[in-house]
């Protein structure tokens, strides 16, 4: 793992990344914090996979019969951004890329 400034770059295998979009953010947060807490929340708007670490988890979703459009749909709403420029097998992701929403009661 290696921060620059408020990104965090991580170096996933080909195993770590064979998982689903909530799979992939539980392991960042992982890293971050030794307990997840139950209602965390993921702005995949933060985080950034390589190419190759966005094809190993569209095999995966492919590998539990989810049909490519929906696939495309996931990604598009709740999955990383896909960075072509970033080196196999890196996951990179900003400060502020999990939180828990605050209980605001009226």
């Amino acid at each position: 793992m290696k921060k620059i400034n408020t990104k965090t770059f991580v170096k996933l295998g080909m195993e770590e990344s064979f998982c689903g979009i909530p799979d992939l953010y539980t392991k960042l947060a992982e890293l971050e914090c030794e307990v997840v807490p139950e209602d965390i929340r993921y702005d995949c708007t933060k985080i950034e996979v390589a190419k190759n670490v966005a094809d190993n988890m569209f095999a995966y979703m492919e590998s539990r019969g989810i049909d490519k459009a929906s696939q495309g749909m996931m990604w598009c709403i709740y999955g990383p951004k896909t960075n072509e420029a970033l080196e196999d097998d890196t996951v990179v992701y900003e400060k502020g890329f999990m939180y828990v929403e605050p209980n605001i009661k009226a």
